[in-house]
């Protein structure tokens, strides 16, 4: 059978030329997928994965895969976001990428594009805790043994802290009640924000450096209230825990509440639960201090008494030995055993001295705040014309035990030696019983004297005025104390101090009083 004859119609659709498909560039195509990436993906989005190939350029930028079990993602961090890592990445480590998918048009390949790094499982600022934690671990920073004593009786203490707030407060009252004579130096900090780090690291710094002729500071006091992870994290930072473990000064930690713990903490030669726990522990007490003196000055009547109860011993050993024969040496052993212990009693009374000296110019200093510098001079004055007094009767004491000797030995001479040395016996044991009796009213006297000093000192406080029910007003920009209307302004902010604390508030209108003479 032949085959049907085509129409004309028909060969010209055969004839017609097959459609050419579009042929593009490599870049065209490129751009193309860009294009196409971007409408896909407007916005930030996040990708979780397992970081592989972490590597970050001498130019600050980083570069590195994520991937899972079956694909994987190739992704860029620029400089400018890194900058921010709180951790340091690095391989196997699961987290989470936020940021912009696009095309690299070089290589033709997409990527990520990361703004934001966080850390799957746990966060940012608890891994780099971790990381920064075991780095410092293994160079020895956290050793035990590296730590130093504090002074026991430190004079010169600076605080490290922030200027406003309750925690320098807590810390000067803590002081002022337990040890009155340290010298407090404050050095205003930030204690959280982008500056905080470099501001306590130059504060370190300085404080180690400052020479202070004749009062060095000897303490450094590192504190902060209590916060967030975040608020805190500026005591984590590992400039500021270096720059703690460089410091040739002992360091007192006390940041956040007893819960909180930091790198800071850890580094510090002491951690303190608290600001007020750290004023606590570097300063002795006062009153352990009186009670100290008080032991030593019982143990020096003792051994006092136990040396005179010796010499009597001594005396009365000689008295049954054969007299004539050892009189000489007995009498040069005599001599010179009362030259020594006139010498021991003037050393004694001078040592006593010297203490409550010490302990007047450590109330001095405790009190300049207060401004009783006429009440102090005089007192003052008065004390060196009690020591001038004591110092010449100590001389004359002494001229007179030397007269006392060279005419027992006139005597000696004259009478019969057994007589002579009843009587010198009965005489050394009332002269023994006078010293014995004037060094403790003399000690009493110096006791109840600076008791009523420290009475009256304390007397002057304004803090008793305050306990009267009285209050202190201060203008909050200057802190010149108010005492009439034309030291404010409306609109003024002032500060009352009561007893229990202090309120601040703002003047809204001044009204005049009215006098005296104009109510009569």
């Amino acid at each position: 059978m032949a085959a049907p004859r085509r129409s004309e119609h028909q060969n010209e659709l055969f004839a017609q030329p097959a459609p050419v498909a579009t042929i593009y560039t490599v870049t065209q195509f490129t751009l193309e997928m860009r294009d196409a990436l971007r409408r896909q993906f407007p916005q930030r989005i996040g990708v979780s994965g397992e970081i592989s190939n972490f590597k970050k350029h001498t130019n600050g930028h980083c570069y590195f895969t994520l991937k899972d079990d079956r694909s994987e993602l190739p992704c860029v961090m620029w400089r400018s976001a890194a900058t921010h890592l709180k951790f340091q990445p690095q391989d196997g480590l699961a987290v989470t990428a936020w940021g912009e998918i696009d095309l690299y048009e070089r290589q033709g390949k997409y990527q990520l594009y990361v703004q934001r790094l966080q850390p799957s499982g746990t966060g940012a600022l608890e891994l780099a805790f971790r990381q920064l934690y075991e780095k410092l671990r293994q160079e020895g920073l956290f050793d035990p043994g590296r730590k130093r004593p504090l002074p026991p009786y430190p004079q010169h203490i600076a605080v490290l802290t922030s200027p406003t707030g309750a925690v320098i407060q807590d810390i000067i009252q803590t002081l002022r009640r337990r040890y009155p004579p340290a010298l407090v130096s404050i050095l205003p900090i930030m204690v959280q924000g982008p500056q905080a780090v470099a501001q306590i690291v130059e504060a370190l710094k300085k404080i180690n450096t400052l020479i202070v002729p004749g009062d060095p500071v000897e303490l450094i006091i590192l504190a902060r209230g209590g916060g967030s992870l975040e608020d805190l994290w500026a005591f984590n930072e590992e400039p500021v825990v270096r720059a703690i473990h460089q410091s040739r000064l002992p360091v007192v930690s006390a940041i956040g509440h007893e819960v909180d713990i930091t790198l800071s903490d850890l580094v510090a030669d002491l951690r303190a639960a608290t600001p007020t726990a750290a004023a606590e522990m570097i300063a002795p007490h006062r009153d352990e201090i009186a009670h100290r003196l008080n032991q030593r000055q019982h143990h020096l009547h003792q051994l006092l008494q136990h040396k005179l109860n010796q010499s009597r011993q001594r005396l009365d050993h000689l008295a049954e030995r054969d007299l004539t024969r050892q009189w000489w040496n007995t009498q040069q052993r005599r001599y010179h055993q009362v030259q020594q212990l006139a010498s021991r009693e003037r050393q004694s009374l001078m040592i006593q001295l010297h203490r409550g000296r010490i302990r007047l110019e450590n109330f001095h200093r405790a009190l300049q705040a207060l401004e009783p510098h006429r009440y102090l001079t005089t007192r003052r004055e008065r004390l060196y014309q009690l020591e001038q007094r004591l110092t010449t009767s100590v001389r004359q004491n002494s001229q007179k035990r030397h007269k006392i000797i060279m005419t027992l030995q006139h005597r000696f001479d004259t009478h019969h030696p057994r007589q002579l040395l009843q009587h010198h016996q009965w005489q050394w044991r009332t002269t023994s019983q006078d010293i014995s009796r004037a060094i403790l009213q003399l000690g009493e006297k110096q006791r109840l004297r600076l008791d009523h000093l420290h009475d009256k000192l304390q007397a002057t406080s304004y803090k008793r005025t305050l306990q009267r029910g009285y209050s202190v007003t201060r203008r909050a920009s200057d802190e010149k104390l108010i005492r009439k209307l034309d030291d404010l302004a409306e609109g003024e902010l002032i500060r009352t101090e009561l007893v229990d604390g202090r309120l601040d508030s703002i003047v809204k209108e001044i009204i005049p009083g009215i006098s005296e003479g104009e109510n009569d």
